[in-house]
C-alpha cells in the first residue's frame, strides 16, 4: 500500500511549524508599523492644519510659538524670506513630537520636523 511514513509525516509537521511561526512573529511587526503610520498620520493632519491656520493671516501676525493638540506637541519657528521690513514670504518650520507604542518597555516619542513657506501678500 501506499501512504506516507512516520518520518515523513515528522518532517512535514517540523517545516510547517516553522512556517506558522515565522508567520506569528512577522504580524506582531506588522502591527507595530501599522500602528506607527497612524501617528505619523495624525501628525501630518496637525502640521497641515497649522500651516492652513498661518496661511489665513497676515504675514505680520505670523509668530513662532507652541501648541498641544490632538496628543501631540507642535513648536514652530518663524523666518522672513527678504528683506525683514517687507518680506516676500515667511519660511516656517514646524517639529511635531507624539508618543508612540514602538518598543517593548512602554512608550517613546518621536520628532518630526515639517517646512513649508507662506507667500505674503
Amino acid at each position: 500500500r501506499s501512504g506516507f511514513t512516520l518520518m515523513e509525516l515528522l518532517v512535514a509537521i517540523v517545516i510547517l511549524s516553522i512556517g506558522l511561526l515565522g508567520l506569528a512573529a512577522t504580524s506582531g511587526t506588522v502591527m507595530r508599523l501599522i500602528g506607527g503610520g497612524s501617528h505619523q498620520t495624525v501628525a501630518a493632519n496637525v502640521a497641515l492644519a497649522r500651516f492652513e491656520q498661518m496661511r489665513g493671516v497676515s504675514c505680520g501676525r505670523i509668530m513662532a510659538g507652541s501648541a498641544n493638540s490632538r496628543n501631540v506637541q507642535e513648536t514652530w519657528t518663524v523666518t522672513p524670506v527678504g528683506p525683514v521690513a517687507a518680506p516676500r514670504a515667511m519660511d516656517v518650520r514646524l517639529t511635531i513630537t507624539y508618543q508612540t507604542n514602538m518598543r517593548r518597555d512602554g512608550s517613546s516619542s518621536r520628532t518630526q520636523t515639517y517646512r513649508s513657506q507662506i507667500v505674503c501678500i
